[in-house]
């Protein structure tokens, strides 16, 4: 193989200039490591995420399955209100990959930094085997004030979330049953966006930093119920919510509406929490930090619950019945089952032509 990637066996050095001609965004160079100037006493904030073809739904493309890979690790910035500033990645790719293959990771990389900023840091770090990237993101705080951390919550303070929920577990429900159509064009456009088209809160993180009044936050790009024990975990009290008040997505209520799942499945023990963030804050406080991120988003947050007096990691949700129900953080090891299907419909974003290889259903014990 010489300029070309693929026929029998990719090469390094092709492959590394397939996934770098297409990203727009990258501090030039070739160099082993990546160099960054931070001002004095600022903060440097890393965090990594890994996508691997077993992520990947029933014929998606590299650039989608890597793009998602890539909003993932930026949601742990987003948790912490740092400013993103690069990304590091580390692909490990099959014998058979081609150029075209290679240059769908650089366009996937690129679709990425045109939302949250930075640039390609490091990208020459390639082996072989089933594929899969790993995404490690770099952000920065200014001195004066530390980052966002989940571990500050106290007895009293109230628990708000970003966002709706349940908008990725029920598009992820309807696909499982193939019930695509039944939705109307309208809700199957919403139900593409709530599954492909989610986004790190990264404006809402920096709103809740810059108002010096947050006790704690964190990310849920698990389910909800998972980010509530971690909280609780992290401050070492009990933490309860009350279902009535957690937003619902769209998708939610149409799994809800077609009977194929519950809201207290999708919203509370799902797969995947959307990206949105769940923070707390003293009561008398509430009201400034919701305006912050109002003014930087345009969406409030919605305060759910609060964090107890009693010592212990556990987390309750008050059912609309009264009733309460113990959350857990275990999740179900099959994501796409074998009836997974679109139906008539075409399972992708326009404003991201599919590019690279395709992925077959993985195929694991439930």
């Amino acid at each position: 193989m010489k300029e070309q990637c693929g026929k029998t066996r990719w090469e390094e050095f092709p492959a590394i200039r397939a996934i770098r001609a297409a990203v727009g965004r990258l501090d030039h160079g070739w160099e082993d490591t990546a160099c960054l100037q931070v001002k004095a006493g600022g903060h440097v904030l890393i965090s990594s995420d890994h996508m691997g073809a077993e992520h990947a739904y029933p014929g998606e493309d590299v650039r989608s399955l890597v793009r998602r890979g890539i909003f993932e690790a930026f949601s742990d910035l987003a948790a912490s209100g740092a400013e993103p500033v690069g990304l590091q990645i580390d692909v490990r790719a099959p014998d058979d990959f081609t150029a075209g293959d290679f240059r769908a990771i650089g366009l996937a990389v690129d679709d990425a930094l045109a939302v949250t900023g930075g640039l390609l840091l490091q990208g020459s770090n390639l082996s072989r085997g089933e594929f899969g990237v790993s995404s490690t993101v770099l952000g920065v705080c200014d001195a004066s004030r530390g980052p966002l951390r989940r571990h500050g919550a106290r007895p009293g303070d109230l628990i708000v979330v970003s966002g709706p929920f349940g908008g990725w577990d029920g598009a992820l429900a309807l696909l499982n049953a193939a019930a695509a159509d039944r939705l109307t064009d309208e809700e199957w456009e919403t139900l593409l966006a709530e599954f492909l088209h989610y986004r790190p809160e990264l404006a809402a993180g920096a709103a809740l930093l810059s108002t010096g009044l947050v006790s704690a936050c964190l990310d849920c790009n698990d389910s909800l119920a998972k980010s509530l024990i971690d909280l609780s975990y992290a401050c070492g009290h009990r933490v309860e919510i009350d279902l009535i008040h957690v937003p619902v997505a769209p998708s939610a209520r149409y799994a809800e509406a077609l009977g194929i799942a519950s809201l207290q499945r999708t919203v509370l023990f799902g797969i995947a929490g959307d990206d949105r963030l769940l923070f707390t804050v003293p009561p008398a406080d509430a009201e400034e930090v919701s305006d912050a991120v109002f003014r930087r988003t345009g969406r409030r947050p919605v305060t759910v619950g609060r964090v107890t007096a009693q010592a212990g990691v556990g987390a309750v949700v008050r059912n609309r019945d009264g009733t309460g129900t113990n959350l857990r953080r275990d999740q179900p090891a099959t994501v796409y089952l074998p009836g997974f299907s679109p139906g008539q419909r075409r399972l992708g974003l326009t404003a991201y032509p599919s590019a690279g290889r395709r992925f077959a259903p993985q195929r694991s014990a439930s």
